[in-house]
C-alpha cells in the first residue's frame, strides 16, 4: 500500500515537472523572437554608421546577415530597409549592375510594409535609372527616370518635397540627355532644374551641379557667350554655399576644370592655366581624402556566403533546441528515476556507496592532476562561447607576458583581442580545424603564438583553441631578417658605387703609364687633381658608409653636437672646386657665418657632400649652385639649388630609395648615396626631400634641430 502511494506521488511529480519544462520551452521561444528582432535593428544600425564611415564592405556584410535573419522572420518592413541598403552599398561600390536587383525587389517589399513613407519609390527608381544610366544602359536609364516622375505626381500632399524631387530628377535626364548628344532635350531639363532647385528653401547643391552640366553642354555646342552667363551664375551659388560652409567639394572642382576648357577654347592661356591649377589641387586633395577609405575594401562574397549558411544552420538548431528542451524534461523525469532507484540501492549496499565514493575522489585527483599540468605548461587553453566571448582559460602561456594573465581574458571578445584569427576562429565555428600565427603588442613588444582552434563539441558554434608561445622563435627570424637586409645594402654600395670612382683610378694610371712621356706638366697636374678628386669622393663615400653601417646597429647612440652650417658646406664643397674650375660652376654659400645646428659632423659632412656631387655633377657648364638656409626656434631649413635638366615626379619618387639594379647615369639617385643620406638625417632626427620641375633645375633640402631633441 505505501509502496503504491509513493509511486502514484512520484508519476505526479514527473508530470508537473515536464509541464514546467514545456512552458519554458514557449517563453525561451518567445524571447528568442525579441532577441532576433533587436539584434536585426542592431545590425541595421551599425550598417548605417560603417555606409557613414564608407566601410562599404563591412556594411554589406552586416545588411546582408539582417536581410537573411528578417527574411527568417518574415519582417516585410525590415526587407524592404535591408534590400534597399543593400542596393545602395553597391551602388557606392561602382557595382551599378548588381545594385539594381536589391533595388527593384525593395520596391516589391514596399507593399508588404505598412510603414514605408521613409522609402518613397521614386527615390527608389531615381537609383535604378541612376544605376542603369552609369552601366550605359540609356535607354533604361530613361525608362526609369520617366517612371520616378509618375511617381513624383502622386506626392499632392507635399507640393514642396515632390518639386524639389522632380529638379533633382530633371537635372539627371538633362546629364544623360547631354551625353547622348540629346542637346535640345538636355537644355530643356537642365533649365527646368535650375529654376526649380534657385528658389528659397531648395537645394541649391542641385541648382550648382544642373549649372555645371548645362556649361559643359553650352561649351560642348561652342555657345561660349551663354557658357560664361552660367559660369558666372555658378560662382554666386558657389560663394554663397562656401560661406554657409555647405558646399560640395566636387562641385567646385567641377567649376575649375570646366572654366579652364573655357579658357583653353578662347585662346586665354594664362587663365586657363591658373584654372587648371585650382582643378588639379582640389582634385588631388580630394583624391588624397578618400583613397584610403572610399574603395580599399577587400570582397567578402565567399564569407558573406558562409555567414548565410551558418544562419541557416542556426534555424535548423533552434528548431532542434525545441526538440531538445522536451527531451531534456523527459531525460530530467528519467534522471528522477534513476535517482530514486540510486537512493534505494545506496540504501541496500553501503559496500556500493563506498565504491563510488572512491571513484568520485579518484576523478578528483584525476581533475586536480590534469589541471596542475595544464597550469605549468607553455601553452594557453581556452573555450570560446558562440558570441565570442572567451569563457575560460588555463595554462602558463601568459606568463612572459607583462600585464596579462588567464583571468583577464575570461569576458574579452576574441575576435577584438585577435583580428588576425578572425578567419580561424569561422572556419572552427563552422566545424573545422585551423591553425594560424598571431601576434598583439605590449608594451612596445610585440608576442607571437602559434594557435590551433578546433569546434567544441559540447557548445554549438563554441570553440576550443590552444596556443603556443613562439615569441622567441619569431623575433630570432625577425632579426634575421633585419641582417639580410642590411648585409643586402652593403653589398649593393660595395658593388655599384665604389665600383665607377676606382675604375676611373684604375685607367688614369693605366693613361699615366702608357702616355708618361708625352703628357706636359700642364695635363699631368690636371690628371693627378682629377685622381684626388676620385680618391676623396671614394674615402668619402667609404666614410659615410661606415657612419651608416654603425647607425643601422641595433646599439647604435646617436650624440649630436653643435655644428657651424656655413663651415660645414664650405669643407664639403672643397672636395668639388676642381670639378667645379673645368665646368666654370659657381658655389654661393649664402649660409650667415654664425648659423648652427645640433648634428653629427661627420654624418651631415658626408650629406652635404652628396648633395653638392650631385648639384655639380648635373649643372650645365657656367651654372651656379645656390646653398642657403633659414632657421626658426625648433629647425633650420637647408637648401640647394641647381640648374641643371631638373627631374619628373617619378624620378623623385625614386630618390631615396634602394634600388635592386642601378639606373642609367644621367639621372638624379642614380647610386645608393642619397639612401645613406635619408638614413642619416633621420638618425638625427631630420627629414630630407627634393622638389624639381623638368627643365628648370633641382632643389634638394633638408631640415634638423636647432636643439637636441
Amino acid at each position: 500500500m505505501q509502496r503504491g502511494a509513493f509511486l502514484l506521488s512520484f508519476w505526479l511529480l514527473s508530470l508537473f515537472v515536464l509541464n514546467i519544462a514545456l512552458t519554458g520551452c514557449n517563453r525561451s521561444e518567445t524571447k528568442s523572437i525579441n532577441n532576433q528582432k533587436s539584434k536585426v535593428q542592431r545590425l541595421l544600425t551599425d550598417g548605417n554608421r560603417l555606409m557613414k564611415e564608407r566601410r562599404y564592405n563591412d556594411a554589406f556584410d552586416r545588411y546582408y546577415n539582417g536581410f537573411l535573419l528578417a527574411r527568417q522572420l518574415n519582417d516585410g518592413c525590415a526587407l524592404l530597409q535591408f534590400n534597399n541598403q543593400l542596393g545602395l552599398v553597391k551602388y557606392r561600390q561602382g557595382k551599378f549592375t548588381e545594385a539594381v536587383p536589391y533595388i527593384k525587389e525593395a520596391l516589391i517589399k514596399r507593399s508588404f510594409c505598412a510603414d514605408s513613407d521613409a522609402y518613397e519609390p521614386h527615390g527608389m527608381l531615381n537609383t535604378i535609372a541612376l544605376a542603369y544610366e552609369q552601366s550605359n544602359m540609356a535607354d533604361s536609364a530613361v525608362a526609369y527616370y520617366n517612371k520616378a516622375l509618375v511617381a513624383i505626381d502622386k506626392l499632392h500632399q507635399n507640393a514642396k518635397r515632390a518639386g524639389a524631387a522632380r529638379g533633382m530628377i530633371y537635372g539627371n535626364l538633362g546629364g544623360l540627355y547631354e551625353r547622348e548628344n540629346k542637346y535640345s532635350l538636355s537644355e530643356h531639363f537642365l533649365k527646368a532644374s535650375i529654376a526649380i532647385n534657385n528658389r528659397p528653401g531648395y537645394d541649391v547643391n542641385d541648382a550648382i551641379t544642373a549649372e555645371l552640366k548645362l556649361a559643359k553642354l553650352y561649351l560642348r555646342t561652342k555657345r561660349n557667350k551663354e557658357a560664361d552667363s552660367v559660369f558666372i551664375q555658378a560662382k554666386e551659388h558657389l560663394e554663397r554655399q562656401q560661406a554657409l560652409h555647405d558646399v560640395n567639394a566636387m562641385s567646385v572642382k567641377d567649376w575649375y576644370y570646366l572654366r579652364w576648357q573655357y579658357f583653353d577654347k578662347n585662346d586665354m592661356p594664362l587663365a586657363a592655366y591658373s584654372a587648371l591649377k585650382r582643378f588639379n589641387q582640389l582634385k588631388d586633395s580630394i583624391e588624397f581624402t578618400t583613397k584610403g577609405l572610399a574603395y580599399a575594401d577587400m570582397e567578402k562574397s565567399f564569407q558573406v556566403s558562409k555567414q548565410h549558411q551558418q544562419l541557416v544552420l542556426f534555424a535548423k538548431d533552434n528548431e532542434i533546441k525545441k526538440i531538445s528542451i522536451a527531451l531534456i524534461a523527459t531525460l530530467v523525469v528519467l534522471v528522477i528515476i534513476i535517482a530514486v532507484l540510486i537512493a534505494l540501492s545506496l540504501q541496500r549496499s553501503k559496500k556500493h556507496n563506498t565504491r563510488l565514493q572512491e571513484t568520485l575522489d579518484a576523478l578528483e585527483r584525476s581533475q586536480h592532476f590534469l589541471q596542475g599540468l595544464l597550469n605549468n605548461l607553455p601553452i594557453i587553453l581556452y573555450q570560446i562561447d558562440p558570441d565570442g566571448k572567451i569563457t575560460n582559460s588555463i595554462g602558463a602561456g601568459l606568463d612572459d607576458v607583462p600585464d596579462w594573465s588567464n583571468d583577464q581574458l575570461i569576458g574579452v571578445n576574441a575576435f577584438e583581442l585577435a583580428p588576425d584569427l578572425t578567419n580561424a576562429f569561422r572556419q572552427a565555428m563552422g566545424g573545422k580545424a585551423a591553425r594560424a600565427v598571431n601576434a598583439f603588442a605590449v608594451n612596445d613588444d610585440k608576442f607571437y603564438f602559434d594557435t590551433t582552434v578546433l569546434p567544441d563539441q559540447t557548445t554549438a558554434g563554441g570553440i576550443i583553441g590552444f596556443a603556443v608561445d613562439t615569441t622567441a622563435v619569431n623575433r630570432q627570424a625577425i632579426r634575421l631578417t633585419e641582417l639580410n637586409k642590411f648585409k643586402d645594402k652593403i653589398l649593393s654600395v660595395l658593388s655599384h658605387d665604389l665600383r665607377a670612382p676606382f675604375s676611373s683610378i684604375i685607367m688614369a694610371s693605366e693613361v699615366l703609364k702608357l702616355k708618361s712621356k708625352h703628357i706636359s706638366g700642364e695635363e699631368l697636374g690636371m690628371i693627378m687633381l682629377g685622381l684626388r678628386e676620385t680618391a676623396s669622393k671614394s674615402i668619402g663615400l667609404l666614410e659615410g658608409l661606415l657612419l651608416w653601417a654603425q647607425s643601422e646597429r641595433r646599439n647604435f647612440v646617436y650624440h649630436p653636437q653643435l655644428v657651424n652650417l656655413h663651415n660645414n658646406i664650405a669643407e664639403a664643397n672643397g672636395v668639388y672646386l676642381y670639378a667645379q674650375q673645368r665646368k666654370n660652376i659657381s658655389l654661393q654659400n649664402n649660409i650667415p657665418t654664425g648659423l648652427t645646428l645640433m648634428a653629427h659632423h661627420q654624418m651631415l659632412l658626408f650629406v652635404n657632400r652628396n648633395l653638392i656631387s650631385n648639384a655639380t655633377k648635373y649643372s650645365p657648364d657656367g651654372g651656379i649652385i645656390s646653398v642657403s638656409a633659414r632657421a626658426d626656434n625648433k629647425e633650420v631649413i637647408l637648401t640647394i639649388t641647381d640648374q641643371g635638366a631638373g627631374m619628373t615626379a617619378e624620378q623623385i619618387n625614386q630618390l631615396f630609395k634602394i634600388k635592386d639594379k642601378p639606373v642609367p647615369d644621367n639621372h638624379h639617385g642614380a647610386g645608393i648615396a642619397l639612401s645613406i643620406c635619408h638614413d642619416m638625417i633621420l638618425q638625427m632626427n631630420g627629414r630630407i626631400w627634393a622638389e624639381s620641375i623638368p627643365g628648370y633645375g633641382s632643389m634638394f633640402c633638408y631640415a634638423l634641430p636647432v636643439i637636441n631633441q
